[in-house]
């Protein structure tokens, strides 16, 4: 489904009153808000409820930046190849992380398209967009999720954890382009942590270490530009 939800619905119907199974939904959609995003995955899972397929798998299966396909088509492009698609990923991805509306997304694009905010289309080097995948496999590897909330809208958190090994990515996205950096408070509500690497992917640097703070009683706060990915581990 191209994500009309209408004809999602009128499909699933027909396939319940013909006794069709079905082993998964598959759909894409292009956003500017995370949330709205999740929202829609929130919405075709409860959909594929209605008509008896709540245990098909839903796979987003096309999803990335775009504010616009004629007008901001170009200023779209731009960002998906630059830090904001980049925290527009890994917002994304945090995010829909702990919705059970989605069993799997499929970023577009990896292969050398305008869409491709993951590698340069011309020499493949790593663009900022890698970044936001790195950091999210770190987390796949930990293996086990712990609870992370965040109280700001703008800021989305996921932590993970495999014995005495830690991780968590903390991504500040903003649409609005007038939005300035702010300070991010974050708690762990632990001294074990202190001491604990943090890294920083923003406009003017990748992965570098953030010097301007340290964990200290289990709590630091960072200073961090509009469009930041956060990563720290121990």
């Amino acid at each position: 489904s191209c994500g009309d939800e209408a004809w999602l619905e009128r499909f699933l119907a027909y396939m319940q009153k013909n006794n069709v199974p079905l082993d998964f939904v598959s759909y894409h959609w292009y956003w500017t808000e995370p949330r709205d995003m999740s929202k829609k995955c929130t919405r075709v899972r409860g959909l594929m409820e209605k008509y008896g397929y709540g245990k098909s798998e839903a796979i987003l299966n096309e999803w990335n930046y775009v504010r616009g396909w004629v007008d901001e088509f170009v200023y779209s492009i731009e960002q998906i190849i630059g830090m904001k698609g980049a925290a527009f990923a890994s917002a994304c991805m945090l995010l829909c992380q702990s919705n059970p509306g989605i069993d799997m997304l499929m970023y577009y694009d990896a292969r050398p398209t305008g869409f491709n905010g993951l590698f340069d289309m011309y020499v493949y080097r790593p663009l900022k967009g890698y970044y936001a995948f790195y950091t999210f496999a770190n987390l796949y590897e930990l293996k086990n999720q712990i609870s992370a909330t965040s109280d700001d809208d703008d800021v989305y958190v996921v932590g993970a954890k495999d014995g005495e090994k830690f991780a968590c990515v903390i991504t500040y996205y903003a649409e609005d382009d007038n939005k300035w950096e702010k300070y991010i408070d974050v708690d762990f509500g632990t001294s074990e942590l202190d001491g604990a690497k943090i890294l920083i992917t923003d406009k003017n640097q990748t992965m570098a270490e953030y010097t301007k703070a340290k964990v200290e009683n289990g709590r630091v706060r960072l200073f961090v530009e509009r469009n930041t990915i956060i990563y720290i581990e121990k």
